[in-house]
């Protein structure tokens, strides 16, 4: 039976505020300036430099790109890839970046996508294949200084993500111990069968997908090793691998990559949501934002606990809650120094990692979508949080599988959505 006491140990009540703290750490990377600033001009000298960087630490808006001629990167490895010195736009005095701010340093045309618009049915949403570019725009209010700078990918496999972020009910049809709990300040999880599941860590996630495709005799996509604890109540593993060479060799349950979760977080758009560009407001502090707010809890207008799913606007797949309510875990490593140059094919497609309980090594799990307290700017699609795998109220997962001709939809329970705003 699931428990009844769902306040959570002392040692597992700081999942929330480090979130939150690790979000401010990714966004307050580049120095501050405000949004209506214009950028300096390529040409401006180190004096120049020097005084606007002055300034800047005194500020508290959190900066869409610290624009100064030594941040645009050339490169001279492929003749037939455009490098960033291509796109650089000198910015005039009204405008607040100097360069394209959608192209990576590292692009190769074309790079196309279909229209995105819903196919789901019982409970899954079929992501057809495509290019786009992943990570935040250069001059995206709130953005990270490196860790999430744009980066071209091409997905070449359509697959299947679930329609809403995994519930309780979900969890507890196949694993009895509901882990999802409040903290000691009665802040956390709802607790209503349609509520996301919230207190896993990413080794239980994964091995979730694990039992949930054993359940149907098909072979599972992780191989878990030197694990400790016990599943729902903790289970923290020292070595993860895909059983494949390649996700997409997996027929399985599964978490996204972080690549496929953008891509069918953004459902085609380039804005820092999927409704538009939030509203840049100087700070960190909680706000209520016009776009974020119909497609999301967040700080704002959540409350002390996430909601159950499918309350809100879904994006143009069909998918609902990417951003905000409860962080999912994802298929994908964190990284606190960003993607690399790429281009990149099937990014995130092999996985083979070794070293999460060893306390020196920087090994970290990959949290995407923001959570129910955080504030807009830790709610954008590009954003992904490098955390160590814990748990704690609020970080769920939504699930994934690759696409083949011989697949049978197995239905997820799902509530009814109404997709309006509460």
């Amino acid at each position: 039976m699931p428990r009844t006491d769902r306040r959570l140990p002392e040692r597992l009540r700081a999942f929330p505020a480090l979130f939150l703290l690790l979000a401010c750490r990714s966004e307050t990377g580049v120095a501050p300036r405000g949004a209506g600033s214009p950028a300096p001009d390529a040409d401006a000298n180190a004096d120049d430099a020097a005084q606007l960087d002055a300034a800047d630490a005194d500020a508290t808006q959190l900066d869409p790109i610290d624009a100064r001629e030594d941040d645009v990167r050339t490169s001279s490895d492929a003749s037939d890839a455009r490098s960033v010195s291509d796109a650089v736009d000198v910015a005039d005095s009204g405008r607040a970046c100097y360069r394209d701010p959608y192209l990576p340093n590292r692009y190769e045309p074309p790079c196309e996508q279909p229209t995105a618009s819903p196919s789901c049915r019982d409970g899954w949403c079929t992501i057809q294949p495509g290019c786009f570019i992943m990570g935040a725009p250069w001059c995206e209010w709130g953005r990270a200084k490196r860790s999430t700078d744009p980066v071209q990918v091409t997905l070449t496999h359509a697959f299947e993500i679930a329609q809403f972020e995994l519930t309780q009910r979900e969890w507890t049809a196949l694993v009895p111990e509901n882990p999802s709990g409040l903290t000691a300040d009665g802040t956390g999880d709802c607790l209503e069968p349609d509520c996301p599941l919230g207190n896993v860590t990413w080794f239980e996630a994964l091995e979730f997908t694990n039992r949930k495709s054993r359940s149907e005799n098909i072979p599972p996509c992780y191989e878990l090793s030197e694990c400790t604890g016990e599943f729902a109540g903790g289970m923290l593993c020292d070595h993860v691998k895909f059983v494949d060479p390649s996700i997409y060799d997996c027929k399985g349950y599964r978490l996204p990559t972080g690549a496929e979760w953008e891509y069918a977080a953004r459902a085609g758009t380039k804005t820092s949501v999927y409704s538009g560009d939030i509203v840049p407001i100087g700070g960190t502090g909680c706000y209520e934002d016009p776009v974020l707010a119909p497609i999301a809890w967040y700080c704002f207008n959540a409350g002390p606990y996430t909601h159950p799913v499918g309350k809100k606007i879904p994006n143009a797949w069909g998918l609902y809650d990417m951003l905000g309510n409860a962080g999912e875990l994802v298929g994908s490593l964190g990284t606190w120094e960003g993607y690399g140059e790429g281009p990149y094919v099937d990014h995130g497609a092999s996985l083979d990692a070794k070293g999460f309980l060893d306390p020196a090594l920087p090994v970290l799990a990959q949290w995407r979508g923001g959570t129910w307290n955080v504030p807009a700017a830790t709610v954008r699609a590009a954003l992904q949080i490098p955390l160590l795998p814990s748990r704690g109220p609020g970080g769920g997962l939504r699930l994934a599988r690759t696409v083949t001709t011989e697949r049978t939809r197995a239905p997820i329970r799902t509530p009814a959505a109404t997709g309006k705003k509460e």
